[in-house]
């Protein structure tokens, strides 16, 4: 089994020039499976301990191009009734399986960790997909030279949870010739927020380059603080991975700026590059 890492802390940076606001970004805890494979039955913990990576499945499930794998999920779908193809880049000979003990009512699977192949190796990790499952969305994946080394990564990015106000994620980036895990650092993420006590405003910078001034609302007192708490959304895209938070005031859901920052391989980790600001529409 993979390496794990310890779930990153969130991030509160204050401004030391003038008087500032505080902003934190709250990163997610992975969701791990406190007890991994504990809903398996004695042969499925067989067959995961020694998987016969040949005989894995190299396809996804066939849908009619308008429905997400988990909308409709058969026991036809799943491998000996224990993987079930979530995700894959055939190009790569990469797939990642959803590891289930069988399927609940409505054919819910009864989801457990995941078990990700690269070419002729595979292994198990107890990361949660059970959101996606609960939510009916599939899992992505993105292979590439995420960390600049000449060689491929692969991302792997999965729902922890979701609501009214709220979608969090979490990307998990793995070496294929070690299967080692490891997860961007959301501490990393450089924001500053500079208060204007006459305009009622305040000026979020990032990294000294990008800035964006927000007017407070009226109840609402600098202290309070600007927090990314309920939105922690990745997504790949033009080749780039990219992190996105929402800053409310305090601990509501009243959402003022959104901010978008590339995942970039630095100082020998996955961090947070310079963020976009835009007000939140």
């Amino acid at each position: 089994m993979a390496s794990t890492v310890a779930p990153p802390e969130g991030l509160q940076v204050r401004d030391t020039s003038g008087e500032t606001v505080p902003v934190t970004i709250l990163a997610r805890e992975e969701d791990l499976l406190a007890e991994p494979m504990a809903q398996l039955s004695r042969s499925q913990r067989d067959l995961l301990a020694d998987l016969p990576v040949e005989d894995l499945p190299r396809e996804l499930p066939e849908r009619d191009g308008e429905h997400e794998i988990l909308e409709r999920v058969t026991e036809e779908d799943l491998w000996r009734g224990t993987l079930l193809p979530l995700a894959g880049d055939e190009k790569a000979d990469v797939m990642l399986y959803g590891v289930t003990a069988g399927l609940l009512e409505y054919n819910t699977p009864l989801t457990d960790g995941v078990v990700l192949r690269c070419g002729d190796r595979a292994a198990y990790y107890p990361f949660s997909w059970g959101q996606n499952a609960w939510y009916e969305k599939d899992p992505w994946l993105a292979v590439a030279d995420h960390d600049g080394d000449g060689e491929d990564e692969v991302a792997i990015c999965l729902n922890l949870g979701g609501g009214a106000g709220m979608n969090a994620m979490q990307l998990y980036l793995v070496e294929p010739e070690t299967m080692a895990y490891t997860v961007p650092d959301l501490k990393s993420l450089n924001l500053q927020g500079r208060w204007n006590g006459e305009e009622d405003t305040v000026t979020l910078v990032s990294e000294g380059e990008e800035s964006l001034t927000v007017e407070l609302p009226e109840d609402v007192a600098p202290a309070d603080g600007l927090k990314g708490e309920w939105i922690s959304v990745y997504s790949w895209d033009g080749g780039q991975l990219w992190f996105e938070t929402a800053l409310a005031c305090g601990d509501s859901t009243f959402y003022l700026v959104q901010v978008k920052a590339p995942v970039v391989w630095k100082e020998g980790g996955y961090r947070l590059g310079p963020a976009v600001l835009k007000l939140y529409a």
